[in-house]
């Protein structure tokens, strides 16, 4: 069960990432 829970979080956590990083490219002008 921790390897299924540590996946679930680690894929969250992956999301928000790509969510920051597209976030900060888009407020930077290109």
């Amino acid at each position: 069960m921790e390897q299924v829970i540590g996946i679930d979080l680690a894929n969250k956590n992956g999301r928000i990432a790509r969510a920051l990083v597209s976030q900060q490219s888009s407020d930077e002008p290109r």
